[in-house]
């Protein structure tokens, strides 16, 4: 009888172990995260930094919330209530969450009004004990103001977040930058440690998120006429990755 059980757990035990093995080997599959040292030489050799005063882990929770970065106001900050919503069918579960935030951002050019949406979709496939998770995020903000129109979208799909801005008809690319630098022969993915926003492999701006209050960047050849819907599109990187 001994021996009958262990040849008929043998078989199970053959699976796992398979399992196990394909999963790691798919792993070894997936693309390399090249990661970046803290703050990209590029950024902190040729852009005009910019202090973040008035800002605390937990003045962005309620409204009327109130931070600078450099000579801009970002004021009337306010989020929204989320909306969740849970399905599941048989071993395959699914999650979803809606909210998002605004607030306004003014210099002496003008005053920009700030609309944000964000999603965050979460699933969840269990097979033989095994958690396969996929997880996305997106955010879209619309700026609007006194001087044009801008937006941002970002979209997150386990990986880092990359996404496009837009100020009056101009298009840039955004990405996240991260701590450390790149290892051949890992694997992992990492903290985000702050944004850029570049023009042709050009940094025209930047924020750092993991350090309360912070800092940015612009580049100075940046026009005047964007510059301010360029720090809100900082800002509203800010409050949705901030710490």
């Amino acid at each position: 009888m001994y021996k009958l059980r262990n040849r008929l757990k043998r078989p199970v035990f053959l699976g796992i172990a398979l399992l196990q093995i394909a999963s790691l080997s798919a792993c070894s599959d997936l693309p390399l995260v090249r990661v970046q040292e803290t703050v990209p030489q590029d950024i902190a050799a040729t852009s005009q930094v910019l202090k973040i005063n008035h800002r605390h882990k937990i003045n962005n929770l309620f409204s009327d919330g109130y931070f600078e970065i450099g000579e801009y106001a970002i004021t009337r900050v306010k989020k929204d209530s989320s909306s969740s919503s849970n399905s599941q069918i048989g071993p395959y579960s699914q999650s979803s969450t809606k909210s998002g935030f605004q607030f306004h951002i003014a210099d002496a050019q003008g005053n920009w009004d700030v609309f944000c949406e964000t999603r965050a979709d979460g699933n969840v496939l269990k097979v033989f004990g095994l958690d396969t998770v996929s997880n996305k995020r997106k955010m879209h903000c619309d700026l609007r103001g006194q001087l044009g129109n801008a937006s941002i979208d970002i979209r997150e799909e386990m990986d880092a977040p990359v996404g496009e801005v837009s100020i009056n008809q101009s298009h840039y690319a955004v990405r996240a930058y991260s701590y450390g630098n790149p290892h051949p022969e890992r694997f992992r993915i990492p903290e985000i440690y702050g944004f850029r926003v570049d023009d042709k492999g050009k940094n025209l701006s930047a924020i750092e998120l993991a350090n309360t209050p912070g800092r940015a960047w612009l580049d100075p050849g940046l026009p005047a006429n964007q510059r301010a819907a360029m720090t809100g599109v900082l800002a509203a990187l800010l409050i949705y990755y901030g710490s």
